[in-house]
């Protein structure tokens, strides 16, 4: 009844019957199934499919410049008469031969895109006729055992044949696309050498007769092949699961390659047949034009995959030819290239970059905020962001309307995402954005701050936004250079003198004096953005206080470098209650560990009693919020002493238990939040015999504990580990005392509590 035997295979049938079941359900919808899958891919195929309709027109004549292989090219044929022997018998053959073989490459590639789309149509169709077959197989596995797996294999095949479509389509219709703006090599200024009327270069490439071999012509060509075969190796990923199609992908792209070579040869014979040595040279021309046209293509230039690669390949290339392994004269040659690259890269980037400077030249401050609201996800939205970015951070007048925060935040997304790459290609913008630099130095970090610092004058010192003199390392460089005080007859620093009010201008003697009493931060300017991320050490208690008067205090509250022990006392006594319902646990523990903490528990316990809490609230509101204050109590007191000072918390100290079911509730509530606190009460609890050590024993959360351990750090690490020992010691002396009921909850609790130690 619950076993069988079919093969050589045992069978538990109360196993598959519901496997069974499920597939005799699904084989009903199989074809459903598939078609839903088939339209998904049509969606996606159909779209790009629709825009190759509107676009495609003559441009699959454009792209491959099918027109060019029979059209003779008169200024070829001119030159051969006034400067050779004529048109030879020889050069018509090589031009006719040369148009035979890019011919034939144009009509291969198109015959494999057309056999792979028809190919696929037909496996679908087969596929779908046999997905009950290969449902009954998902649910009969044990029949196909030793026969591998056919309900896996022909989702594959299926999976497959669905997906080589889109991909085969999308890359058709990028091709079109590219082709669309034109004749691609001189649309993106590939170097193609002299005039028509340079001696040695006219037209085509010489030797040959007809306009395909002129070198823009011939490098177009070239590119759009080049993109239907990266077409194809795309789609060869996910034709592997069709045999038949996998290896007519493979052998068309290889075919494809063999015979762009023998075009290739068919060009060097042409060339030496017409007795023309000028075809090498031009050929080192045609070589350097499809190496800019990588550069500067439609490929690399509008996808940020493409200016990362030429920027990696500059480069590298640059590296490659200092290293070892190149020496001399070619490791210089390459390096050169290599430079060449990176620059060509960045003075494209900086046109561009100007492009859209001028654009967004109009923009207020409202326009430039929204457009800089989120992430660009394409290179040109990237490149206008930079743009607006630029704008600020280049005007004096725009940058007093940020704060100081918001503004390095602005310059670090610049430099991040190009922009400071793209001003060094030109150099009239490299000269206005180092006098940025210059201006707002403070907006720097690191090495760049001290280095600009390093190579200002002391008159540019002098010359500074305001803002930028609240920041400690531009005030040491005003400490390094004096002048002489008539007055007292002394030399004194530029620092000294500016605080005096004997050097700068009145506002950046205001700013600095703000600095010096501890205001590092325009509180009136900052926004809530760089507020959340304000670093720790500019939340000083005059910014925090600033920030509470403004009332946006809360705003930086939910951060984690939030120093809520640097809040005034006053503000933390009256405003006890809003910080507990706003700060996390571990902040409330920092509070109450700091000289504020006396202050905060007295705020709690003011709170409890006049029911400050409860105003404005409904009467199920204002109980939750009174156990949040009990909470926030026992969380804030880390030793028992601390726990028995607040009487709102119910404890004795002396007698080690809670005098009232309130006081215990919140400790049971702290003790499942963020068991953390305990720390504090470690030895306590390894007493044993008081509510504390009971409480922690029945009500801890393992897995928290477990997370605290493995986030502490090394030198807390002992500490944690204590105090999950003295845990697991005082449940194992409870164990026997516990209801029967608790016994398995107690059981797994102290098996993960080993574990925790163990690992």
């Amino acid at each position: 009844i619950f076993g069988g035997q079919v093969g050589s295979w045992s069978v538990k049938w109360q196993q598959q019957i519901p496997k069974l079941l499920l597939f005799a359900i699904l084989i009903n919808f199989s074809r459903m199934i598939c078609s839903l899958v088939i339209d998904i891919g049509q969606v996606i195929m159909l779209t790009f499919a629709n825009a190759i309709k509107d676009i495609a027109g003559g441009n699959i004549i454009q792209v491959f410049g099918l027109a060019d292989f029979v059209t003779l090219d008169n200024d070829a044929i001119t030159y051969a008469v006034t400067q050779n022997e004529g048109v030879t018998s020889v050069s018509l053959f090589t031009s006719a031969l040369l148009a035979l073989i890019m011919t034939l490459i144009v009509l291969g590639t198109m015959v494999i895109l057309t056999i792979i789309l028809v190919y696929r149509i037909v496996t679908l169709w087969v596929l779908v006729v046999l997905s009950p077959l290969a449902f009954f197989f998902g649910g009969a596995e044990v029949l196909s055992k030793g026969a591998g797996d056919p309900y896996a294999e022909w989702w594959k095949k299926f999976s497959g044949a669905v997906a080589i479509g889109p991909v085969l389509v999308f890359f058709l219709w990028l091709t079109l696309s590219v082709a669309g703006s034109g004749n691609i090599a001189a649309t993106e200024n590939f170097p193609m050498g002299a005039p028509s009327s340079a001696l040695g270069e006219v037209g085509s490439v010489t030797g040959f007769t007809t306009k395909i071999a002129e070198p823009g012509r011939l490098l177009s060509f070239i590119i759009g092949i080049g993109m239907m075969v990266v077409g194809f190796e795309a789609a060869q990923k996910f034709a592997s699961a069709i045999p038949g199609a996998a290896g007519l992908l493979k052998g068309g792209v290889t075919g494809a390659l063999k015979v762009g070579a023998g075009a290739g040869a068919v060009a060097g014979a042409g060339a030496l047949a017409a007795g023309n040595l000028g075809a090498i040279a031009l050929a080192s021309k045609v070589g350097a034009g499809v190496g800019a046209g990588i550069g500067a293509g439609k490929l690399t230039k509008n996808t940020k995959w493409g200016q990362g690669a030429r920027k990696w390949v500059g480069q590298g290339l640059t590296k490659a030819g200092a290293s070892k392994w190149a020496p001399g004269f070619v490791g210089r040659g390459i390096s050169r290239a290599g430079t060449s690259l990176e620059q060509s890269r960045r003075e494209d980037a900086a046109k561009r970059l100007g492009e859209h400077s001028e654009q967004v030249k109009n923009y207020n401050k409202d326009e430039i905020d929204a457009g800089l609201q989120g992430n660009a996800i394409t290179p040109e939205g990237n490149m206008k962001q930079n743009a607006l970015r630029h704008k600020v951070l280049s005007s004096a007048y725009l940058r007093k309307k940020y704060s100081s925060e918001d503004l390095s935040k602005m310059f670090k997304d610049f430099k991040d995402n190009g922009g400071e790459d793209a001003v060094n290609g030109d150099s009239k913008m490299a000269q206005e954005f180092t006098n940025v630099k210059k201006a707002r130095p403070d907006l720097l970090s690191g090495e760049d701050k001290q280095k600009i610092l390093g190579e200002m004058e002391p008159d540019e010192l002098l010359k500074m936004d305001p803002e930028a003199y609240r920041d400690e390392d531009v005030q040491s460089a005003l400490s390094k250079y004096s002048k002489y005080d008539a007055a007292k007859g002394i030399d004194r620093s530029y620092l000294d003198l500016m605080q005096a009010g004997k050097l700068g201008n009145k506002k950046q003697q205001e700013v600095l004096k703000e600095a010096q009493a501890g205001k590092v931060v325009d509180t009136d300017l900052i926004s809530d953005e760089a507020l959340k991320t304000l670093p720790k050490e500019k939340q000083t208690t005059e910014v925090l206080d600033a920030l509470a008067l403004n009332g946006r205090l809360e705003v930086i509250m939910q951060s984690p470098e939030f120093q809520i022990q640097n809040l005034s006392e006053n503000y933390v006594r009256n405003n006890a209650a809003t910080l507990v319902e706003k700060v996390a646990p571990k902040k409330l523990q920092e509070l109450g560990n700091s000289t504020k903490g006396n202050a905060f528990r007295e705020g709690i316990e003011a709170a409890l009693n006049n029911r400050s809490y409860a105003t404005g609230k409904s009467e199920d509101e204002a109980r939750k919020t009174r156990g949040k204050l009990q909470v926030g109590l026992v969380i804030s007191s880390s030793t028992p002493e601390m726990l028995g000072s607040s009487p709102a918390t119910g404890y004795d100290a002396t007698s080690s238990t809670f005098k009232t079911d309130e006081g215990r509730r919140a400790f049971e509530t702290a003790v499942k939040q963020d068991p953390s606190f305990l720390l504090g009460h470690t030895k306590k609890i390894e007493e044993g015999g008081n509510d504390l050590a009971s409480i922690t024993a029945d009500r801890v959360d393992v897995s928290k504990l477990r997370q605290e351990y493995r986030k502490a750090s090394s030198g807390d690490k002992d500490q944690w580990r204590q105090l999950i020992e003295v845990i697991h010691g005082q449940m194992a002396d409870r164990f026997d005392g516990v209801p029967e009921s608790l016994k398995n909850d107690y059981r797994n609790r102290m098996r993960q509590l080993m574990s925790v130690l163990e690992n």
